[in-house]
């Protein structure tokens, strides 16, 4: 029987209601009733519990979530083909499988703790690999008391759901709750100290106990088998006995460039493999419904070995080639051995679910100047496409539409029989389900878990781990994840204990990431906040030009040539060239002429004769003097062809004398500087598909859709080339990851209108051009487009009243005219 108390959190009117009646008795009234703010906090929770607890189902079936860290189908597919992955071949071949979209940038801790809260970092915290230790000084692992919302841990088990988490990365110190968790630190805590180091540790799993019944379990490199590591790299028996001894203590030297003993970095990596693996296979076996197990060993490898492998980089010598060449390949074929023993553990009525947070380049996308482990940019060699797969139990087999990173967790919460959430920004994978789910099991949905039962709480008083936190912290700086300071425990690191979870300080890249997905989502102002916190940490010519975009984007084209400003004086021998000619648009758009003209002269270091030609030429332009500006801007683009916007600027100059051509060999000189500019690309894709060139504009839209994957413009002429050349199942890839990103520009919507009208669905397409009409496109393309697709559907009258009401509004427009009397010669 519920309690009077119950009775009014579950109505809080009947709390009003009796105060009233009290204060009637005493002859008062009550003009309103406003609670405190702990107990409407409590009301509220008790509503939202009560209603997710009223849409949850119940789960029928048993879960399994894999996670291969930086697995891409570009190299999976070939050993799909001869026969070297038939686990994952097989639940390919009977499931439903597709591109899984990653998120920038591409860094392990925010992208797997999006898949676990369905929330981007600028939302959950998790927002860099290191954070900087209090005590020691010293950088160390992002932990989970960053973590501001729930995980999929701590939402399931309100639902009576236990379940098992192995290595997710951010996960340390281990959260309490009803399950198990075994933590990101745990096998570098068995790699330095051996089986017995985790022992009641409640900052490593919970229960804390869970290991010390388990260490038959945990494998540390004197229990690593020597033909386990021979499988991967060709090596002597007193090579694996070397590294063997080595690995409990090798750490790389900080201020080395060269990477990681590549034996020794496989004896470590297996080591956590396996114990990770060994784990995630009892808890399968013990019954736990839920179990989500995440292998990093993918990525790792592609960071030491991708180089290596076929066809033969010129970074390489011809010796590591021969040896190293076949170590990528290999342990993806001990990964899907892995996967191969977790399925017979978990049985028939299970869903499994393998996926990527990214992918990873591979032969000839591999770049040629840039090794893996570098730490100049080693996401270079992440693509923002990962794989995705789900199997089992009322799952529709076949290809599915690309997906995000985001769909993850709403997909885990409907297949465990749970409500989604509105404030998730991923979707359902209906498109994986199969009908009959859906009409049975229709989705519901619930404002938030952030109100449903226990609040995120965090303990004080766990102590972190120095030593197994170093480990991870010189595993991520052999990789080039991060730069050479030393870390707690390292040669000349301090070595006190570390502080209590929750004391660590943020440093510049956690809030520049920050702020990246403040952008994406439109929330400048926090994007702002963000930019500067980042600068008060370590100012970088990247955070002051993110902070002048973000100002330039409200139309605070003074504030932001503030920002370049402040770093042309803060540090002024790192500031590049082209902030100066963006520091000259700042001052032309905020109508200061004068200014703008005297840039050149004030940064007189900086100033190539490039960047004072394109100066002039804007300033020519913006007085009217389009022959002098084009002069100026070819001038520059042929000293400096990488000058984005002025390529831009000189090809909408060209294309108003009818010579759009014309811009072609810039465009070409700065694919030969650099080939990883997708504004180029499209140029060059859109010139090739005027001339009627489909097969050249395809190949240069897929290479732009490759850099700029979320660009609706792109996806749009990746869609069109796509769809003429009959390459239907790509075209329609692109439509609906277009799509998917909302599209505010009208200039996508009229190329996804014709890609759709090619791939024979005229009513999108209709929709597509009302769409590109509502948002503004400029002339009359979107009503010629819509009038085509009328007249070709049998609907001329529609398309002739369409056309007539188009020329009264462009009077003389020569296309227009052309198609009105070709639809009127078809009546």
């Amino acid at each position: 029987m519920a309690s009077p108390a119950d009775e009014i959190l579950s109505d809080p009117s009947r709390l009003e209601t009796a105060v009233r009646q009290e204060l009637a008795a005493a002859g008062l009234s009550l003009d309103g009733l406003e609670l405190a703010t702990s107990l409407r906090d409590a009301l509220e929770a008790r509503r939202r519990t009560d209603e997710a607890r009223r849409l949850a189902r119940g789960m029928n079936l048993r879960l399994l979530l894999v996670g291969w860290d930086g697995a891409d189908w570009a190299s999976i597919e070939p050993l799909i083909e001869r026969g070297r992955m038939p686990n994952l071949a097989r639940l390919v071949r009977h499931g439903a499988h597709g591109r899984l979209r990653s998120i920038d940038p591409m860094f392990s801790p925010l992208l797997w703790t999006t898949v676990a809260t369905g929330k981007s970092p600028s939302q959950h915290g998790v927002a860099d690999f290191l954070v900087k230790d209090p005590v020691s000084g010293q950088r160390r692992p992002i932990t989970s008391d960053f973590r501001r919302v729930k995980a999929l841990w701590n939402i399931l088990p309100e639902f009576g759901i236990p379940s098992g988490w192995v290595s997710w990365w951010a996960s340390y110190p281990a959260e309490p709750g009803r399950g198990v968790i075994v933590t990101n630190l745990v096998a570098a805590a068995v790699v330095r100290s051996g089986r017995g180091c985790c022992d009641e540790r409640p900052d490593l799993v919970f229960p804390a106990d869970h290991l010390a019944e388990r260490r038959s379990l945990l494998v540390a490199p004197s229990n690593l088998e020597y033909e386990e590591v021979r499988r991967i790299l060709p090596l002597s028996l007193a090579e694996f006995q070397d590294a063997q001894a080595r690995a409990p203590t090798d750490l790389p030297d900080p201020s080395s460039k060269a990477p990681p003993d590549p034996i020794v970095f496989v004896v470590k990596l297996l080591c956590a493999m396996r114990t990770y693996h060994n784990l995630a296979v009892d808890m399968i076996r013990r019954g736990l419904p839920v179990v989500a197990v995440y292998y990093e060993g993918v990525d790792m490898m592609g960071h030491r070995f991708q180089h290596y492998m076929p066809p033969k980089m010129g970074m390489v010598s011809l010796a590591e080639f021969e040896r190293f060449q076949g170590a990528v390949e290999a342990y993806y074929e001990l990964q899907d051995e892995m996967l191969g023993e977790l399925l017979a553990a978990a049985g028939s009525e299970t869903v499994t679910i393998v996926l990527s947070d990214h992918g990873f380049a591979a032969g000839h996308d591999r770049p040629e100047d840039v090794p893996p482990y570098t730490s100049r940019q080693p996401a270079e060699w992440h693509r923002p496409w990962g794989v995705l797969v789900l199997h089992g139990t009322g799952i529709r087999p076949g290809r599915i539409p690309p997906a995000s990173l985001y769909d993850i967790a709403p997909t885990v919460l409907y297949l465990a029989g749970l409500p989604l959430a509105g404030d998730m920004q991923g979707r359902l994978l209906s498109e994986a389900i199969r009908p009959e789910q859906l009409t049975s099991r229709p989705p519901r949905q619930i404002p938030t878990y952030e109100l449903v039962g226990s609040p995120l709480a965090r303990s004080s008083s766990v102590s972190l781990d120095p030593q197994a936190m170093a480990e991870m912290v010189e595993s991520l700086r052999a990789l080039g994840y991060v730069g050479g300071q030393a870390s707690p425990g390292a040669p000349g690191a301090a070595t006190e204990p570390a502080a209590s979870a929750g004391q660590a300080e943020t440093q510049v890249f956690y809030h520049r990431n920050l702020a990246t997905h403040h952008i994406k989502r439109g929330a400048l102002v926090e994007a702002e906040a963000e930019l500067l916190a980042a600068n008060t940490r370590r100012p970088m010519p990247k955070t002051y030009g993110m902070l002048a975009e973000v100002r330039a984007s409200q139309g605070r084209y003074l504030d932001a040539a503030a920002a370049l400003e402040e770093g042309l004086r803060t540090i002024p021998s790192q500031m590049g060239p082209d902030s100066l000619l963006w520091l000259a648009e700042m001052y032309l758009r905020a109508g200061r002429r004068q200014e703008a003209a005297r840039v050149a002269d004030r940064f007189p270091k900086l100033a190539t004769r490039a960047i004072g030609d394109a100066i002039r030429g804007r300033i020519e332009e913006e007085q009217g003097a389009l022959r002098e500006a084009e002069a100026f801007y070819e001038s520059a683009l042929n000293e400096d062809p990488l000058l984005v916007n002025i390529v831009l600027r000189l090809h909408a100059l060209y294309r108003k004398q009818g010579r759009p051509q014309a811009i072609e060999p810039f465009l070409l000189r700065g694919l030969e500087a650099s080939s990883r500019v997708d504004t180029y690309h499209r140029l060059l894709g859109e010139l090739a598909r005027e001339r009627g060139d489909y097969e050249t504009a395809f190949r240069h839209f897929q290479q732009a859709v490759d850099l700029a994957p979320d660009d609706p413009v792109c996806l749009g002429n990746l869609a069109i080339a796509a769809a003429a050349l009959g390459k239907r199942r790509q075209a329609e890839e692109a439509v609906a990851w277009a799509l998917r990103q909302a599209p505010t520009q009208p200039e996508a919507w009229l190329l996804l209108g014709s890609a759709l009208d090619r791939l024979g669905e005229p009513d999108r397409a209709l929709d597509a051009f009302r769409k590109a009409r509502q948002l503004g496109a400029e002339g009359p393309a979107a009503d010629i487009g819509a009038a085509l697709v009328l007249a070709r559907t049998g609907h001329e009258r529609a398309a002739r009243e369409l056309l007539a009401e188009a020329k009264r509004r462009y009077p003389g427009h020569p296309t227009l005219e052309a198609i009105s009397r070709s639809v009127s010669k078809s009546r």
